[in-house]
């Protein structure tokens, strides 16, 4: 999948195959979020031309596609699609996308116009030889369209992924693991940024545990809650809210009002 050379550079050493037993060894603290996916193995190869910067292209493996998407939804950028893979973003010298159960980055030491170009063609040299498509995460259909912030939307299953995106506590208060699939989005709402938060569990004993769980210690100063929905004060001008319907959890952080709280979870 990685060729020998690519628009005038060439390979500067053999593809590099990184898995869980060796992850840390090539990329540190770094491989703690592809483990908290669902990773199986990255191919690594680095490219040299004469008076051009060094490129490095990865492709990373996931056992299913919406990890894969789950990883560039983590990573991207806010710049605009280049048609490389299902999604991808591209700037300074960086591209990224996903497709099917694949997620790669190809980056430059520093941008050029001919590195930006040679980037661009291997980018979708990888992507032509990545066959099929992936499925997104089906629990993106659960958020509401009307004042969604695109570039905010972020798919994952543990609560240090959703820490690095808002921290919410140090320890895991709605009990995430593997078997959890969450969705933090921002949405633009009168002035305002609010995020929503959705999380489904494996079970509705689960979440229900998850629901009496955050109520116990994020809303440990407020009265007990009484049925499966509540929005509450929690700061000046500042408003969290959380409802539970079946195996899922809903819950707004960061509201100015309870109106806007229950736009949200409606």
């Amino acid at each position: 999948m990685l060729p020998g050379s690519t628009s005038g550079w060439r390979a500067s050493g053999a593809t590099k195959v990184v898995t869980k037993s060796n992850i840390f060894d090539y990329m540190d603290g770094a491989g703690e979020l592809y483990l908290a996916y669902s990773f199986r193995d990255l191919a690594a190869r680095s490219y040299a031309r004469a008076y051009q910067p060094r490129i490095t292209a990865e492709v990373y493996r996931f056992a299913d596609s919406a990890d894969a998407y789950g990883v560039w939804s983590h990573e991207r950028g806010a710049t605009g699609p280049t048609g490389i893979g299902q999604d991808c973003d591209y700037g300074s010298g960086l591209l990224r996308f996903w497709k099917n159960t694949y997620f790669v980055r190809i980056v430059a030491e520093r941008e050029t116009p001919a590195a930006k170009a040679a980037i661009i063609a291997l980018g979708r040299h990888i992507s032509s030889l990545i066959s099929g498509t992936g499925k997104r995460p089906c629990i993106l259909s659960l958020l509401p369209k009307p004042g969604l912030i695109a570039d905010s939307v972020h798919f994952f299953h543990k609560h240090t992924v959703l820490n690095y995106h808002f921290y919410l506590a140090d320890g895991n208060i709605l009990d995430l693991s593997d078997k959890t699939d969450c969705v933090l989005a921002q949405y633009n709402i009168d002035s305002a940024k609010p995020r929503l938060l959705i999380v489904r569990y494996p079970s509705a004993r689960a979440a229900s545990a998850a629901f009496v769980h955050f109520n116990r210690t994020y809303l440990k100063d407020k009265p007990a809650p009484t049925g499966a929905s509540r929005i509450e004060k929690v700061e000046d001008n500042q408003y969290a809210a959380i409802t539970r319907a079946g195996r899922v959890l809903k819950l707004v952080f960061e509201a100015k009002s309870r109106e806007q709280c229950a736009v949200l979870l409606k």
